[in-house]
């Protein structure tokens, strides 16, 4: 009767305390630098969206002549919306803000004080184009107000744009930054447990080294090790991160940070997968590195 053949077992040992420890430490750095990513992708997206919309709408303040039967606040506003109309045509969206909506804009600054009926508030109007159209120009819309005796001051928003542009640009360094070290983090972890391994097994390298092994087969084993081990922890982490915005995107009251449609989801699942590939190999390259350095160190000392 044939006896079975004995498993083969791998050169390096693989299991213990520490190891589970390691991959723990590692799926720590990769979750929070799967948060730092998908907020960076989410900071971005968002500046993109608002710049969008407020490339295409404008704010136009109308200074109201002072209230009469004759010249009431619709009247002078429509009659400013009429010409807003000669200039940016049709396609556009034109709204006349209420004038109690007017009042509570300005709030925020007053409080719930009752204005006098005797102060004329400016009159609001917004303008809308669609996406595909260009943008109400400023300049022409100020000039034929003016001709057409209206006193108006017009925002295209471009002060906002700037403001939102340069703090979603902060928010994205700030995450590129948190990811760098996350990952620095993460490849002087690996260079730690490259060298305490080596340690642990200097008897197992010794013999490889005592029947012809060369310093490249021995650190491809350190390497692989490595690879499986920051594949695992990365794999857990980047997991959890996903797992945790996706519960978020469905149950938060303010949807529009996180994702809000699959193609979002799609996208951003193909930067998680680019970080876990990005993690694994720095992870490898690094314990590639340590046992490269610590095998020439050892035969200098011989």
């Amino acid at each position: 009767m044939s006896q079975p053949l004995p498993s083969q077992q791998p050169i390096l040992m693989t299991r213990g305390h520490n190891v589970r420890t390691l991959i723990l430490v590692l799926a720590i750095m990769a979750f929070l630098a799967a948060l730092a990513l998908l907020f960076s992708r989410s900071a971005s997206r968002l500046s993109g969206d608002w710049q969008a919309q407020l490339s295409n709408s404008v704010t136009v303040q109308v200074s109201l002549a002072p209230m009469s039967p004759e010249n009431d606040f619709e009247t002078q506003m429509n009659r400013a919306a009429q010409t807003i109309r000669t200039v940016v045509g049709d396609a556009a969206e034109i709204e006349v803000v209420d004038r109690s909506e007017s009042q509570e804009l300005i709030k925020p600054w007053i409080g719930n004080l009752d204005l006098p009926e005797s102060l004329t508030l400016p009159g609001l109007i917004t303008i809308q184009t669609p996406q595909d159209a260009r943008p109400p120009n400023a300049v022409l819309l100020a000039s034929q107000l003016q001709e057409d005796g209206i006193v108006a001051s017009i925002d295209d928003h471009s002060r906002w744009a700037d403001q939102i542009r340069g703090t979603a640009r902060a928010l994205v360094v700030g995450g590129a930054a948190l990811l760098t070290l996350l990952l620095v983090a993460g490849v002087s972890v690996n260079l730690f447990a490259t060298r305490s391994a080596m340690a642990a097994q200097r008897s197992i390298i010794s013999v490889l080294a005592q029947v012809g092994a060369t310093d490249s087969f021995i650190a491809r084993l350190f390497v692989g090790q490595a690879g499986r081990r920051s594949a695992a922890g990365a794999g857990i982490g980047i997991l959890v991160a996903w797992l945790i915005w996706a519960a978020l995107s469905m149950f938060s009251a303010v949807p529009t940070i996180f994702w809000s449609n699959l193609g979002q989801v799609i996208n951003d699942i193909f930067w998680l997968v680019g970080l876990w590939c990005l993690f694994v190999l720095v992870c490898a390259i690094a314990a590639g590195v340590a046992t490269k350095r610590a095998l020439l160190r050892e035969r200098k000392r011989a």
